[in-house]
């Protein structure tokens, strides 16, 4: 898992993980400080915005509740 802003710095680089890994268990193992910053994720992070309100996770898309022209258009919630 890698932590970089949009200038491409890399913040946080963990270490690799054997096989298949959701990216949420790693999250979870990890301990990192993200107080002072938001951070972007995707999908594959479902859940973490919970813990933390400082998360920007994209709308998500389902069969019984598609997305409104407006979460079209603007797919992060900030």
């Amino acid at each position: 898992m890698a932590i970089g802003n949009k200038k491409g710095y890399i913040h946080f680089l963990s270490s690799a993980y054997f096989g298949t890994v959701h990216d949420k268990k790693i999250w979870d193992d990890l301990s990192i400080n993200i107080d002072k910053t938001h951070i972007l994720v995707d999908l594959g992070f479902q859940g973490v915005q919970k813990d933390f309100e400082n998360i920007i996770i994209p709308y998500k898309n389902t069969k019984l509740k598609p997305l409104t022209p407006f979460q079209k258009v603007y797919k992060y919630p900030y």
